[in-house]
């Protein structure tokens, strides 16, 4: 990955963007993806509440998850479909506000009790050292350029369900 130093960028006032340092914010997606690998919910406690998480695009019926719930489907999903699914990103670099890293996940499928070993490329967006976003992308460019497009002011989709609007 053509590497930013992590320390090197600019901090994003408001949006989507944290308050916290890089440093903060690596820390905090680290221990997401600990209490993930663990399957432990306390994995929300690093997850903004209003945060969207998106399904891995190449999988049929991707789509994207919002809030704390929507977290937890995700991760139902995924803990459903694999056993001991484990995630683990490469350092990842500071862009535009968000953090991007190669990503590269295993595990067993358990109706099919294969090996299963997916990657890409993800873009985490923090709020308040907290992550709010978590996009997939095939390539380092189009994270990059993901990250680009969320560096600048956010018009954030709301759904036109009134339960769904805060």
């Amino acid at each position: 990955m053509t590497a930013i130093p992590l320390l090197s960028t600019g901090r994003h006032e408001g949006g989507i963007h944290s308050e916290g340092t890089p440093t903060q914010d690596l820390a905090a997606v680290h221990r997401l993806l600990a209490a993930f690998n663990r399957g432990d919910f306390a994995a929300l406690d690093e997850i903004d509440s209003d945060a969207e998480f998106q399904d891995e695009p190449r999988i049929p019926g991707a789509g994207w998850n919002h809030g704390h719930g929507g977290a937890v489907r995700w991760a139902v999903k995924l803990w459903q479909s694999f056993g001991g699914l484990h995630f683990e990103i490469d350092e990842p670099i500071a862009s535009s506000g968000c953090l991007i890293a190669h990503w590269y996940a295993s595990g067993i499928g358990k109706r099919s009790g294969i090996p299963v070993d997916m990657g890409g490329y993800c873009v985490f967006c923090m709020r308040r050292t907290k992550v709010s976003r978590v996009e997939f992308f095939e390539t380092e460019q189009a994270a990059m350029g993901g990250a680009r497009t969320l560096g600048g002011p956010v018009q954030r989709e709301r759904s036109q369900r009134p339960w769904d609007r805060r």
